[in-house]
Order: C-alpha cells, then sequence, then structure tokens
C-alpha cells in the first residue's frame, strides 16, 4: 500500500510495514516505525522532519530524498539492517542529520547534495560509513565512523566535506579516501581522531592535516 501526505502533516506514533511512504509538502514524522518497506521514506519536495523514529529493514533504503526542493531534517533517529543505504540523497537543497545511529546497512550515508552530519554514530555498515558522490558538498562535525566494512568516508571526484571533531576509527581500509591522488576534490578539516583503519587514516597523505589542531585544506 502506497502512502501518500501532502502539506502541513504530523504523522505520530505510527507503525508503518510493507508499504510506502512518501512525503511532499510540510511533514513532520514523529516516533514511528518504518520498517520492511521497499523504501522506508521518500522524500519527494518540502520541508521534511523526520525525528525519534525507527528506520528498519527496508529494501532499498531507511530514507532517499529525490527532490532539489527539499529540506530534510532527520533527528534521534536509528537507521539500521536496510538493504543497501541507511540514507540515499539523489537531490535535495539540504539535508541534516543530527544525533542519530546509522548501522549495519550496505551504505551507511550516500550523498548527492549539501549535507550536514552531526553528534551522529555510522557504524558496521557493511561498505562506506559517508559516501559522497558527484558534486555533494557535506559538513561532518563531531561524530563517531568506525568499523565499517571498506572506508570511513569516500570522497568520489568532484565532491567537498569538511571534517572537524570526529572519530574516524577501525575501518576496514580508510579513514578518509579520495576517488584517487589526481581527482578534483576540495577537503577542509582539524582535530578529527584516526587509530585503527586498516590501510591508514587517509589518501592521499596530503590530507594529513584533518588530524591536526590547527588544520588545513586540500584543493585541486
Amino acid at each position: 500500500m502506497d502512502i501518500l501526505y501532502g502539506t502541513n502533516v504530523t504523522i505520530n506514533k505510527c507503525r508503518i510495514t510493507e508499504g510506502y511512504l512518501c512525503c511532499i509538502g510540510s511533514v513532520v514524522i514523529n516516533d514511528c516505525k518504518i520498517s520492511k518497506n521497499t523504501i522506508g521514506i521518500s522524500v519527494d519536495g518540502g520541508d521534511v522532519t523526520i525525528k525519534n523514529c525507527d528506520i528498519i529493514e527496508n529494501i532499498q533504503a531507511g530514507i532517499k530524498s529525490n527532490s532539489s526542493h527539499a529540506c530534510v531534517f532527520i533527528n534521534n533517529c536509528n537507521i539500521v539492517k536496510n538493504s543497501e543505504y541507511g540514507i540515499l540523497v539523489e537531490a535535495c537543497k539540504k539535508v541534516t542529520i543530527d544525533n542519530c545511529k546509522i548501522k549495519l546497512n550496505h551504505y551507511g550515508i550516500r550523498t548527492d547534495a549539501y549535507t550536514v552530519v552531526r553528534n551522529t554514530k555510522i557504524s558496521n555498515n557493511i561498505w562506506n560509513g559517508v559516501e559522497l558522490a558527484d558534486e555533494a558538498e557535506a559538513e561532518v562535525r563531531n561524530c563517531t565512523i568506525s568499523d565499517n566494512g571498506n572506508n570511513g568516508v569516500f570522497l568520489e571526484a568532484f565532491a567537498k566535506g569538511t571534517f572537524e571533531y570526529n572519530d574516524i576509527k577501525n575501518n576496514v581500509r580508510i579513514g578518509v579516501s579520495l576517488f584517487d591522488s589526481h581527482a578534483v576534490n576540495r577537503v577542509t578539516g582539524k582535530s578529527n581522531n584516526f587509530g585503527g583503519n586498516g590501510n591508514g587514516a587517509v589518501f592521499p597523505e596530503a590530507l594529513n592535516f584533518l588530524s591536526s589542531y590547527s588544520g588545513g585544506e586540500y584543493h585541486r
């Protein structure tokens, strides 16, 4: 069953399963359990707030944003065991992810838009914890990104990222990695803690400033 909500709607204390929740307009989703759907929540426009929710075991993505006109705020959610993506942002004006747990998905977060991630634990995902696609721009602060099956953070060519005050540890490959050392990226940051990443803290080595108090910038 497909469920479509328009403007000025609040969904509170609901269980949504084996359906499809599509949000367009001003929508608040609070204290819901959303599980075993093709996509847990699909954002197709408007201002959407998702808070205090368990978003678990959906097939394609826990949360997906498809609209360049949407603004999405995700707060205090558990986004767990979704078969492909915990959060997938294909298009969005801005996504803010705050105080969430994103774990045991295939990808933790994959975004192709302006994304702010703070105070969030991203762990034990099968592939990358955070993946910045194409021309994404992200700010990641005060997060724990650990024990992911590939890189903690991976930036494709043209992606931009700022990383400050994060613990990026025990990922199978690299803590923060670019696509390659010749890719066109911009990276800034400081005061990140790295440790136990299988193939090193950063790639390329020009990103070593990410662990320093003074920080720096990589741009090419």
